[in-house]
């Protein structure tokens, strides 16, 4: 009887050990630090392809990282970044490594765009100067769409993505 309470205990134990681990686990997997993209504005409601936009990009940090990588896109099917590499008509990055809002690629290699200095809980207001691709389908509705973390905002690697 001892014998079969100490093979519970040990097993409830390891239990116990392992579900302490989902959180560490969790933040493995989301960079966990913290990011978060608090509101995006574009200066005109409607944009032809090739116009010129200001987007301004509110954001935070919390998780002491104090950098911030972003990925910003136009997506005709979703409110997320999906994944890379779809047609131009349906997810188009224009905020990438390399690219501060005049990028055109479906999928681009890279960091995300920065890294950018974020002092931790402040919130930081930046403006981008975007240029609408020409891909994008006139007449049709697309999402403006920023992502960022404080790790990487790499298109191959979306599971970083915190906002």
């Amino acid at each position: 009887m001892t014998k079969k309470i100490n093979q519970k205990l040990k097993l409830i134990f390891l239990l116990s050990a392992l579900l302490s681990l989902f959180p560490i686990a969790r933040a493995l997997a989301a960079c966990g630090s913290g990011a978060q993209i608090l509101s995006v504005n574009l200066s005109v409601a409607s944009a032809a392809p090739g116009q010129s936009i200001s987007a301004t990009v509110v954001y935070d940090q919390t998780g002491g990282w104090n950098q911030m990588y972003l990925l910003g896109a136009f997506n005709s099917t979703s409110t997320n970044i999906t994944t890379c590499g779809l047609p131009a008509n349906v997810q188009d990055f224009v905020l990438y490594s390399g690219a501060a809002g005049n990028g055109d690629n479906t999928a681009p290699a890279g960091m995300g765009y920065g890294p950018l200095v974020v002092a931790d809980t402040t919130a930081v207001t930046q403006i981008f100067n975007v240029t609408v691709p020409t891909e994008l389908t006139t007449g049709s509705t697309y999402n403006f769409i920023v992502a960022g973390s404080g790790c990487d905002a790499e298109c191959a690697d979306t599971g970083n993505l915190e906002s």
